[in-house]
């Protein structure tokens, strides 16, 4: 699995220096920053809503949640 996200990392990386500067002489210098904090505020909103926090049960508890039918962002609770 470490292999799969280290190759997609190095994927994504690889292509968003490809086209930085062809979008940044297309839109303009800070445009870039833009749309790079714009996805920043995706990904907390993201995390925010659909990651469970599951930092204060066990395992157990978590599987239980799980087969039990919870909600996803109910399942720490």
């Amino acid at each position: 699995m470490t292999v799969i996200t280290t190759m997609v990392n190095w994927l994504f990386a690889g292509l968003c220096m490809q086209f930085a500067l062809a979008f940044m002489e297309a839109f303009a210098g800070p445009a870039l920053f833009y749309l790079f904090s714009a996805f920043c505020v995706a990904a907390i909103m993201f995390v925010k809503f659909f990651v469970p926090e599951t930092k204060w049960i066990t395992l157990e508890e978590l599987e239980a949640n799980l087969k039990s039918g919870k909600k996803l962002r109910d399942l720490g609770s």
